[in-house]
């Protein structure tokens, strides 16, 4: 006879449910104004770790942004059904206290640097592309118009 299966009790936490990019029909499950730019599955794992939560990041993508790979499964009940802390009784609970820490989350200072200093880099390339445009030979168009004067 084939072993039964059971059902994994801990709450799966996707990145997309506190990314203040997402729309609710996106999946964005916390207010726009406590969620955080493009959240990743380690940032939310060490989040629950530091609240004292059984926590494991898995592979996995969630359906309405696949793009975006893992998860974070959270174990929010003891094995006798009391709650491993006091403080966290439910899933929304969790999400509003998970999304009050990434933001003071140590990769997050690293990552807006590196976000910043890129936005920096493509804003001056863009600039210095612009730049010649305007010296450059006219175009056809403006020949033409220039002729027919």
């Amino acid at each position: 006879m084939a072993e039964e299966r059971q059902h994994d009790e801990r709450v799966c936490i996707d990145p997309s449910y506190l990314d203040s990019k997402k729309s609710v029909s996106e999946g964005r499950r916390v207010a726009a104004a406590i969620a955080v730019e493009r959240p990743i599955a380690p940032e939310i794992h060490d989040c629950c770790e530091h609240l004292k939560l059984a926590s494991g990041i898995e592979n996995k993508a969630y359906s309405r942004d696949y793009w975006v790979r893992g998860r974070v499964r959270v174990q929010l009940l003891k094995d006798d059904g009391t709650p491993a802390n006091p403080e966290i009784l439910n899933r929304s609970v969790l999400l509003r206290r998970i999304a009050e820490l990434l933001p003071k989350h140590p990769n997050r200072s690293e990552r807006a640097q590196a976000l910043r200093a890129a936005q920096q880099k493509a804003a001056a390339k863009q600039a210095a592309a612009a730049a010649p445009a305007a010296s450059a030979k006219p175009s056809k168009k403006d020949k033409k118009a220039k002729k027919g004067r």
